[in-house]
């Protein structure tokens, strides 16, 4: 069963077909000082909505810090252009099509994840014994990462919104799954080996990480 609750204090519950609801009730009960807490972290965080308008002026984040979207339209441009430029997520583009900007922003920021995560997975590979088949981003709603048992990884393309140290966090918890496929206590462990304050990186994702959306 899986509870989710998204801006500005929507909550839904997935859980399997064979669940009674008595149970899936009882089940929401026992978390309830958890999504209160959501609820109160989500409304002290100011967010109202858990999706972008891609208007010029809205705010999107890039290594943990605040860019503000400028959006300079020009029909004469042959090819869209993403970037950085001071404190402004610059597009330059033919096109004012809400959708088709969500999508250029949305592959610059793919592009940008793979980059970081692969320089990151390089940087930590010391620490292992074998090596990821695959990496890939990939848009993902809940997750900021996985790990096949083919140790493929999959990173969540908005994880260039983080700061660098909390990549590094995302980075090295999936790359721990490729010695121990489970969150056991060697899991935690190894993490910890690694990363000793990961602790204080995990518990600033689960705080922040409801700011990081497309």
């Amino acid at each position: 069963m899986k509870i989710c609750i998204e801006p500005p204090g929507n909550i839904s519950v997935i859980a399997p077909s064979y669940m009674k609801e008595e149970d899936i009730r009882q089940a929401i009960d026992g978390k309830s000082g958890w999504i209160i807490r959501k609820l109160k972290e989500i409304k002290e965080s100011g967010i109202v909505k858990n999706s972008k308008d891609y208007s010029n002026g809205e705010i999107f984040m890039y290594l943990g810090r605040d860019c503000r979207l400028m959006v300079q339209s020009d029909k004469d441009v042959k090819k869209t252009h993403v970037g950085l430029v001071g404190d402004c997520l610059l597009v330059r583009t033919a096109t004012e099509d809400p959708e088709k900007l969500k999508k250029f922003i949305e592959d610059w920021y793919r592009k940008e994840s793979l980059d970081i995560v692969s320089e990151r997975v390089e940087f930590y590979q010391i620490y292992f014994q074998h090596r990821p088949l695959d990496i890939r981003t990939k848009r993902q709603k809940s997750r900021w990462g996985s790990c096949s048992s083919a140790h493929r990884l999959n990173f969540n393309l908005r994880c260039a919104m983080a700061p660098l140290e909390i990549i590094d966090y995302i980075v090295v918890h999936e790359m721990c799954h490729m010695v121990h496929f489970n969150h056991s206590k060697e899991f935690w462990g190894l993490v910890e080996i690694i990363l000793p304050d990961f602790k204080d990186r995990r518990a600033w994702l689960k705080k922040n990480g409801i700011r990081m959306i497309l």
